[in-house]
């Protein structure tokens, strides 16, 4: 007969193992997921001006290279307000707005061609609810 010192108190808890196992594969194939995608672009609405409006600033002192440089820094930059008055002209009214008017004439278009498809074809149009 074998001493209880042989056996152990508890045995493993065979789901825990299986949910730390799962959990192990999840992991590699999110490592593999992320490995194989490129990184996501940055499409903060700030990031984009300020990267936009860099070439409206130059550096005050001459050792700096160029404007982002100088801001790292913490020198002064000089700003060519024209320019950047142009830049936030066009970023936030010109560039919606012909962006508007694009998917609203889209839309327009894609409508008609819709009715005009479904008479072609014969298809029902949409029915109305009853009351």
């Amino acid at each position: 007969m074998a001493s209880a010192a042989t056996y152990p108190d508890t045995l493993p808890d065979v789901s825990s193992a299986r949910a730390q196992h799962a959990q192990q594969r999840r992991e590699a194939v999110r490592q593999r997921v992320r490995a194989s995608l490129p990184p996501l672009p940055e499409l903060r609405f700030e990031q984009a001006y300020l990267r936009s409006v860099l070439p409206a600033l130059s550096p005050s002192q001459k050792s700096d290279g160029s404007a982002s440089v100088a801001i790292v820094r913490g020198h002064g930059v000089d700003v060519q307000w024209g320019k950047v008055a142009w830049i936030t002209v066009r970023d936030q009214v010109i560039s919606p707005l012909l962006q508007g008017v694009f998917w609203g004439l889209l839309g327009i278009v894609a409508g008609g061609a819709q009715t005009s498809l479904r008479a072609a074809l014969g298809w029902p149009s949409a029915s109305k609810a009853k009351a």
